[in-house]
């Protein structure tokens, strides 16, 4: 299915723990809390073209991000990365499974503010993903339903309306209630189709 803007703040109740990670200088990824101090990422995010870390004070979350307004925002004070992490020109099924972030925020953001998303091991059946991108980064935009097309060695191939500025993005099983974080959106490949 297609992608909802949720550029309404009715429309953004339950996903505010989702926000946009803006790096000054340039570049923005999609994360979420995962606890108060605690947001969940893609690795390469934290990582500049040379390869080195980016200076975690250079990084800040903007909780619920919608045309300018975050419902909580906060500087980082520390990424925490796999150390056998690399960013290279070849994405190998090795580094993706490694492309995973923790990022722990300067300033906690309340559970009643932006309460946080559980992280739980995958289901089967469809999954959801909710990020900002690239021509779409003033607000988040949600993706109720797309499939997984292939699984295996610890990753998932989901067909997912994705590009520049989702990395990181949650990919949600929705099946009990509040969707549950089951992995986050890493490398990707254009459908030419």
């Amino acid at each position: 299915t297609g992608l909802d803007a949720l550029d309404r703040r009715d429309q953004l109740f339950g996903w505010e723990a989702v926000g946009r990670l803006d790096i000054d200088g340039g570049g923005f990824c999609t994360g979420t809390l995962i606890a108060t101090d605690l947001v969940l990422t893609a690795a390469h995010c934290v990582f500049g073209a040379d390869g080195a870390p980016v200076d975690a004070a250079r990084i800040t979350f903007r909780a619920g991000l919608s045309d300018g307004q975050a419902i909580a925002e906060s500087r980082v004070a520390a990424t925490v990365t796999d150390p056998a992490y690399h960013r290279a020109e070849l994405i190998t099924p090795d580094m993706i499974r490694r492309d995973v972030a923790l990022l722990q925020l300067q300033t906690p953001i309340p559970a009643a503010v932006a309460a946080p998303f559980v992280v739980d091991l995958p289901g089967s059946g469809q999954v959801s993903v909710v990020s900002y991108a690239e021509g779409r980064e003033a607000v988040p935009s949600w993706q109720r339903a797309c499939s997984v097309l292939a699984k295996g060695q610890g990753l998932r191939a989901v067909d997912c309306d994705v590009t520049f500025g989702s990395s990181g993005a949650p990919v949600l099983q929705m099946a009990s209630g509040r969707g549950r974080i089951v992995s986050i959106i890493s490398g990707g490949a254009h459908d030419e189709a």
